[in-house]
């Protein structure tokens, strides 16, 4: 491999690094809004960029476990931390 190859390796390595720093899928949040009713919540996530916050991800819908016919869900409220899960497809 020649000189050139290798440059051209190292900063297209590079640029992958950097452009998978801005691939998540998942962060922490906090909930500054719930709907009970529909089960959504406003979520403000709780990493920065740049030193900036992302926007507020509006009606998030909440999972909780379930199978069987069942369902368990927990009170939620305005404050609590959450874990926002990012799917890679639809």
């Amino acid at each position: 491999m020649t000189a050139d190859a290798d440059t051209l390796e190292s900063v297209l390595a590079m640029v992958l690094d950097d452009r998978l720093d801005d691939v998540h899928t998942a962060l922490p949040g906090k909930v500054v809004k719930y709907t009970l009713a529909a089960q959504t919540a406003d979520i403000q996530l709780l990493v920065r960029k740049h030193g900036m916050p992302y926007p507020i991800l509006p009606s998030v819908p909440i999972a909780f476990a379930r199978g069987g016919g069942a369902f368990m869900s927990f009170p939620m409220q305005v404050g609590d931390f959450v874990y926002v899960i990012f799917s890679e497809a639809s």
